[in-house]
């Protein structure tokens, strides 16, 4: 009996898995699997799983122009943020299962002295500022930025936010 390794994306075609000359893809053994487009695995069940299951950074951003401002993490890991008001961040959803760091860039618009708070949505999760308990500054000077990081942590039900630079990319 030939065995393949079948994809079904929701609500799609089932894809079955062969390599460059049609043969099945195995499904027992090692190798990788490279998705183009950004796969996305809903249910998935991972057994046996050895080495580094990484998420790539996926820059998402957003205008906080309202007193609530919902980032999401499975949209990406590094989020630009332009700040057109004050604003409380709130993660949505939060991981059920898995730690997720994300670094986020607050721009100022040309007005600037925008303030940022951050509230976790989901009951129970508490907020820590791991330098000196204290929220870390965003700058308040007009077209100023300010990169902090946000760890989500459903293992200790915490969200974690930082000042300091994670990664560099560059913006216009």
């Amino acid at each position: 009996m030939t065995e393949y390794v079948t994809l079904v994306p929701q609500g799609g075609q089932p894809v079955r898995l062969g390599n460059q000359v049609g043969a099945p893809w195995p499904t027992t053994g090692t190798g990788s699997l490279v998705f183009s487009d950004g796969a996305t695995l809903t249910n998935a069940t991972l057994t046996g799983v050895t080495g580094t299951l990484a998420q790539t950074a996926r820059l998402q951003t957003t205008t906080a122009s309202s007193a609530a401002t919902v980032i999401d993490w499975r949209l990406g890991t590094y989020c630009i943020i332009t700040l057109a008001a004050d604003t409380s961040i709130e993660f949505d959803p939060l991981p059920d299962s898995l730690v997720v760091t994300m670094t986020l860039l607050f721009i100022q618009d040309g007005t600037g002295n925008h303030t940022v708070t951050f509230t976790p949505v989901t009951s129970g999760f508490t907020t820590v500022y791991t330098e000196d308990g204290q929220q870390p500054l965003i700058q308040p000077a007009a077209a100023t930025r300010t990169e902090l990081q946000a760890v989500l942590d459903p293992t200790s039900d915490t969200l974690r936010i930082r000042q300091g630079v994670i990664g560099e990319i560059a913006v216009a």
